[in-house]
């Protein structure tokens, strides 16, 4: 019976899912368009491409990028929240071993991926206070010294 329920949830969860990606994609040449388009937009901005530093993995703030991770972390959270508390349930409805072990590894991976969005964001918090634009870093006054002029980094 309990398996059933589980079965039934993952089956709603992962059928939306599936239509929603299915869906996403029409192969139309207007589709194909507004794709590159969209393509376009982000890489160039006010004129001028953006660029991006090598091995950084957060995009910067405001672009569509950013945006799509933000939503994408959301859903993954609340997927993460959803699945703890649906086996919550279904275990105080017939405790056993089995569905206790469940909610065991939904509880423990929902911490995990919690303390993983905590550790990013003060990773991106320190990066802001840390680094400058180099735009900010050519407006130094003349007279500091050259090696201050040219680092982007700020002291500690």
């Amino acid at each position: 019976m309990v398996l059933g329920v589980l079965a039934i949830v993952w089956v709603v969860v992962l059928g939306g899912y599936a239509r929603e990606r299915m869906g996403a994609r029409r192969t139309d040449s207007v589709s194909a368009f507004h794709s590159q388009l969209s393509t376009l937009q982000r890489t160039q901005q006010s004129g001028r491409r953006t660029m991006r530093r090598a091995g950084t993995a957060v995009p910067p703030p405001g672009t569509i990028a950013c945006d799509v991770a933000r939503r994408r972390r959301r859903d993954v959270l609340t997927a993460l929240v959803v699945f703890t508390a649906g086996a919550s349930v279904l275990a105080l409805i017939s405790p056993g071993p089995a569905i206790l072990a469940i909610v065991a590894v939904g509880a423990v991976a929902t911490g995990g991926y919690i303390g993983l969005l905590v550790r990013r964001q003060r990773l991106v918090l320190e990066q802001r206070a840390k680094v400058r634009p180099i735009a900010a870093a050519r407006r130094m006054p003349a007279s500091a010294p050259a090696a201050t002029r040219l680092v982007s980094v700020q002291p500690r």
